[in-house]
């Protein structure tokens, strides 16, 4: 009679560290859910040139709560990286661009490499991973603002995006902008990060 090989079982692959498949079937459902919080958040924002520029910074905060649980729940590589894909590939079906979907993957590899020698199971490690995966996904957001205009004002024309504040917000977009974008979205990833872990005590 055949043996389940004990290194191929859900217990073995945690204590490896390896992701189960009831991990994988998690982070699909949270990542919809870290989605649909962000997206709510920049939709809101968009309403405000300003505000739609603080947007990441702004979504980063109560998006927080969900990244802090999932990385808390699943404290092993790929988390992040998983989560990172996910919400790209959703961007990027949903028109936003080829830049946008690059940021966040990199962002998923920028927030594993933060995490593994601070530590997976170390609230600083999700926390510090998850600030700087919210800079990439600004840059991804809004570097082609000032960096590929044609590219951008093409892109936001095939999305039906308002000629009058496309122009004001490429106008209010510049390299010196966007240092206080990304400092902000570090500064809203480590604010959604305690409120996460406020949210789960």
């Amino acid at each position: 009679m055949a043996t389940a090989n004990p290194s191929t079982s859900p217990a073995a692959a945690k204590k490896q560290g390896k992701l189960t498949s009831k991990d994988l079937i998690a982070l699909g459902v949270f990542s919809v859910l870290f989605i649909v919080v962000t997206m709510l958040v920049i939709g809101l924002c968009s309403m405000s040139v300003i505000a739609y520029a603080a947007s990441v910074a702004l979504a980063a905060i109560p998006a927080g709560i969900v990244w802090t649980y999932v990385h808390a729940r699943i404290p092993r590589f790929g988390t992040s990286l998983i989560m990172a894909a996910i919400f790209g590939i959703v961007v990027f079906a949903m028109g936003s661009g080829w830049p946008v979907a690059l940021g966040l993957l990199a962002g998923g590899v920028v927030s594993e490499a933060a995490r593994k020698p601070i530590g997976y199971r170390r609230f600083a490690g999700i926390a510090v991973g998850y600030a700087l995966f919210q800079v990439c996904y600004a840059a991804g957001l809004f570097v082609p603002m000032f960096a590929a205009q044609d590219y951008y004002r093409s892109l936001m024309g095939s999305n039906s995006i308002d000629p009058a504040f496309m122009e004001s917000l490429l106008a209010t977009v510049t390299p010196e902008t966007f240092v206080l974008i990304a400092a902000g979205s570090f500064a809203g990833g480590i604010v959604g990060a305690l409120l996460g872990r406020a949210v789960l005590k």
